[in-house]
C-alpha cells in the first residue's frame, strides 16, 4: 500500500505542471551552457567552463533526485521510511538510491511503475 492516497485531479495537474516546468527549465539551462561553453573541447584549465559544467551536473542530479524522490515516496508502505530514504538520496547521493532499490528487490518487492493507471482513472 502507498503512503499517500490517491492524488485529487487538482494535485495530479500541479505534479505535472511541476514536472513539466522542472523538464523544460533544465532542459533550457543545458542549452545555454552547451551554447556559452561547449562540452568539446574539454577545457580543463578553463575556471569559468569547470563552474558553468559543475553546477548544471549538480542541477541534473538535483532534477533526477526529484523524480525519484516522488516515486519513491509513492511507493513506499511507511511515510517515515520513505522519508528516510529520500533524505538519503538526496543529502548523500546516488549510491543510497541504489541501496534502496537493492532493498526493494532483496525484501522480494516488485519494482514497477503501473500505479499511475489506477491515478489517473480517479
Amino acid at each position: 500500500m502507498a503512503s499517500t492516497a490517491l492524488l485529487t485531479p487538482e494535485k495530479q495537474q500541479q505534479l505535472q505542471g511541476f514536472y513539466v516546468v522542472l523538464a523544460i527549465g533544465f532542459v533550457s539551462w543545458l542549452s545555454k551552457t552547451l551554447y556559452e561553453q561547449p562540452l568539446f573541447p574539454l577545457q580543463l584549465e578553463s575556471v569559468p567552463w569547470l563552474g558553468s559544467w559543475l553546477f548544471t551536473t549538480i542541477c541534473d542530479y538535483y532534477v533526477l533526485a526529484f523524480c525519484l524522490s516522488t516515486i519513491i515516496y509513492s511507493s513506499e508502505g511507511n511515510t517515515l521510511v520513505a522519508v528516510v530514504w529520500i533524505l538519503c538520496v538526496n543529502l548523500l547521493g546516488s549510491a543510497f538510491f541504489a541501496l534502496y532499490l537493492l532493498f526493494r528487490v532483496y525484501g522480494c518487492v516488485r519494482i514497477e511503475i503501473n500505479k499511475i493507471e489506477t491515478i489517473c482513472d480517479a
